[in-house]
C-alpha cells in the first residue's frame, strides 16, 4: 500500500513540475529577450529614437533583466528539489529529455552560425555602401548572444511541446 501512495504521489509531483515547467520555460525566453532587445535599443540607437520609446525599452530592458533573475531562481529552486528527490530525477531526466536537450542545442548552434554570417555579411555590406551607419562590434555579439540563448531555449520549448 506504501508503494502505491508513494508511486501515485510521484506522479503528482511530476505532472505538477510539467506544467509548471512550460510557464517557466516561455517566461525565461520572453524576460530573456526584453532584456537584450531592451539593452540592444537603449544603447545602440540612442540617437535614432524618440524618447518615449527609449523609455519602454529601458522599462522593458529592467523589467527583463528582473524576471530573467527570478526564472533563473526557479530553476536553480527546482534543481535542488531535484536532487534530494532522486526517483522523480531519474523520471525527469530520462534519455527522451536527453535527446531533446542535445536537438535543441545543435538547432540553437545551427541557428546562431546563421546569425553570425548574416552579420558578418552585413557588416561588409554596411562598411562599404551606408555612410553613417556601422554595426559595432558590441551591437553584433549582444545580437549573437539574443540569437543563441533565446533559438536553443524556443527550439527546447518546441520539440518538449511536440514530445
Amino acid at each position: 500500500m506504501k508503494n502505491t501512495e508513494q508511486t501515485a504521489h510521484s506522479i503528482e509531483q511530476l505532472e505538477q513540475y510539467e506544467k509548471k515547467k512550460f510557464f517557466a520555460l516561455k517566461g525565461l525566453i520572453f524576460s530573456f529577450i526584453g532584456w537584450q532587445l531592451g539593452q540592444i535599443m537603449g544603447d545602440h540607437f540612442t540617437d535614432i529614437l524618440h524618447p518615449y520609446v527609449l523609455f519602454v525599452f529601458q522599462l522593458i530592458n529592467l523589467l527583463g533583466a528582473l524576471a530573467w533573475v527570478g526564472f533563473i531562481l526557479y530553476f536553480i529552486k527546482i534543481g535542488r528539489f531535484l536532487k534530494n528527490n532522486l526517483a522523480l530525477n531519474h523520471q525527469i531526466n530520462d534519455e527522451r529529455t536527453k535527446l531533446i536537450r542535445l536537438r535543441a542545442m545543435s538547432y540553437g548552434l545551427v541557428i546562431t552560425l546563421g546569425t553570425t554570417a548574416l552579420l558578418f555579411g552585413a557588416s561588409i555590406l554596411f562598411d562599404e555602401f551606408a555612410q553613417n551607419f556601422a554595426l559595432s562590434g558590441t551591437l553584433v555579439a549582444r545580437s549573437v548572444l539574443l540569437v543563441a540563448v533565446a533559438s536553443t531555449l524556443i527550439s527546447y520549448l518546441l520539440l518538449e511541446k511536440d514530445a
